[in-house]
């Protein structure tokens, strides 16, 4: 493609590990882009609707601990069944994590996805109208499909009501007095047998949910007491999927 100033034209040049590589050419100069990037910034900027899919990788990035890098105690506080052994160290351990999530700023992609979005970036995504009858038409046209727990996502507005964290959201805490069943049926063993045996939870603990700031969690690591639901007065937990749930 000939301009004034020369030209540009792109060419495979050839790795060390022999595998080839599109780079772009102005002139004599070598730009550092990759070819690959190039065509998928237009897509991008192309797009109509954006789903963004992230996972331990899109946290190590801020500086927060993925699953293999996590302490060695992480596997077996995974279980629901250590808060039934010993409530105080479960949730001290998870609270905890809690900390370090509210305390670790979001790395840059955050910001930049924000732009994307909401920001205006991409400008053929198609906004929600109110001119239409059709619901789907205000539909928002972008969407976080997350499996991280650290509720980054949450700080930007972009993704109020666009986001689905399909592993939960270690800022929350829930009620934990429904983790003696699994698929609706009670769990085997004399330890659920007597956590299920000394259940008397309502109706209303299955949607009482707490969402952390540093003010509750301060006063809960202050505390001698066990951090529990205010219905039926049994210890909290992590809104987050664990083994054997």
């Amino acid at each position: 493609l000939g301009t004034e100033g020369g030209c540009i034209d792109c060419a495979c040049l050839e790795q060390p590990d022999g595998s080839f590589h599109e780079f772009i050419f102005v002139g004599n100069s070598l730009l550092s882009i990759n070819l690959n990037e190039v065509k998928c910034a237009i897509k991008l900027r192309e797009a109509n609707y954006l789903l963004i899919t992230t996972g331990a990788g899109f946290s190590a990035d801020s500086g927060l601990s993925t699953y293999e890098c996590a302490p060695t105690e992480y596997r077996d506080m995974c279980n629901p069944a250590k808060l039934t052994e010993d409530p105080s160290c479960f949730q001290q351990f998870w609270l905890k994590f809690t900390q370090s999530y509210m305390t670790t700023r979001p790395h840059n992609g955050y910001q930049i996805l924000d732009r994307w979005c909401n920001g205006g970036r991409l400008q053929h995504l198609k906004r929600p109208s109110s001119k239409h009858d059709d619901p789907t038409q205000s539909l928002s046209p972008w969407w976080v499909y997350s499996s991280n727990v650290d509720g980054h996502f949450r700080l930007f507005e972009s993704f109020d009501n666009t986001l689905c964290e399909i592993h939960g959201n270690c800022l929350e805490f829930k009620c934990a007095c429904g983790i003696g069943y699994s698929n609706g049926q009670p769990r085997l063993g004399k330890d659920w047998d007597r956590w299920n045996h000394s259940m008397t939870a309502a109706d209303s603990c299955k949607q009482t949910t707490m969402r952390m700031n540093q003010e509750l969690l301060m006063d809960i690591f202050n505390s001698d007491d066990i951090f529990v639901c205010s219905h039926c007065q049994k210890p909290m937990r992590p809104n987050v999927l664990m083994f054997h749930d």
